[in-house]
């Protein structure tokens, strides 16, 4: 009895958690970025997209290591819709020359951790060849065999 009773707490306790949580999360508000990051000299934009209206008038560009604010930046323009997206706006942060890593916030939205910096590309064409290589069809020379022989 006292077993069952402490699974009913353990499952209300989980329940109660995940709606809270779920509550936590702005629901179809999303800032894209380029996850590999960006060089320093290069134009530097991301989008933020909304499944609603929304209005974003200003967006900041924070300090991932800090938590503290970088650059707060007053212009955020306006895209076409798309999609289910009603509202999408060009987050354009190209000024930004310090290398670290940063995330984006607008909205309510908060973007992934990227990088600034100037070896945000390296190694990258090596492990693209790998995909592909561990995607091809056909005969893989590295298991001697072929795939997808009976589809």
């Amino acid at each position: 009895m006292y077993l069952l009773m402490c699974r009913r707490c353990y499952c209300i306790a989980l329940i109660i958690l995940i709606l809270l949580s779920a509550g936590c999360v702005r629901q179809g508000r999303y800032i894209r970025v380029n996850q590999l990051g960006y060089r320093p000299g290069d134009i530097k934009v991301a989008v933020f997209l909304s499944k609603k209206p929304v209005t974003i008038r200003s967006f900041s560009l924070v300090d991932a290591s800090t938590g503290k604010v970088a650059v707060r930046f007053s212009i955020a323009e306006r895209a076409a819709a798309y999609s289910p997206f009603e509202s999408v706006y060009r987050l354009d942060f190209s000024l930004v020359q310090k290398p670290g890593s940063y995330y984006l916030e607008a909205g309510g939205a908060r973007s992934p951790v990227f990088r600034i910096a100037g070896d945000v590309y390296k190694g990258t064409a090596d492990f693209l060849l790998r995909y592909l290589r561990q995607q091809q069809c056909g005969y893989n020379p590295l298991i001697r065999d072929s795939c997808h022989q009976y589809d």
